[in-house]
């Protein structure tokens, strides 16, 4: 099943205007592997040059160059279907960079992502802190 983009009236003609076809060719020639497919370890040529943050949310970043990612097929059509699912939820567009859908972090290495071990001492201050009424 093929998925239709929703574009706002204010945002689709800027993709057929000359300012933003020159720039996603330099952003292609510059960038020219799938920044997902690259993030993953796998070489695979970005087809699409999608912004990061979409232009529905903030079109005065239209032509920011730091909200442009090249993707290829799979990744751009994969990331406008959770941004519009999310949109649709009423949730921020994007998680912040490092987290899972849920906001929590992706990186085994985060403290939350830690195994806590307690101390005997530590067990001991806790229980100090609590007031019986």
């Amino acid at each position: 099943m093929k998925t239709k983009r929703i574009y706002t009236e204010k945002s689709h003609p800027f993709y057929q205007k000359a300012s933003w076809k020159k720039l996603s060719k330099q952003f292609k020639k510059a960038n020219p592997l799938c920044k997902m497919c690259e993030d993953r370890g796998i070489v695979r040529v970005g087809v699409e040059v999608d912004h990061i943050m979409p232009i529905s949310i903030d079109f005065d970043r239209r032509l920011d160059i730091e909200n442009l990612q090249n993707l290829c097929r799979h990744h751009h059509r994969q990331k406008t279907i959770c941004v519009d699912e999310r949109l649709k939820k009423g949730l921020e567009p994007l998680p912040m960079k490092g987290t899972n859908s849920d906001g929590l972090p992706t990186d085994s290495s985060h403290f939350w992502n830690q195994k806590e071990e307690e101390s005997e001492s530590d067990t001991k201050e806790d229980e100090e802190e609590i007031i019986e009424i």
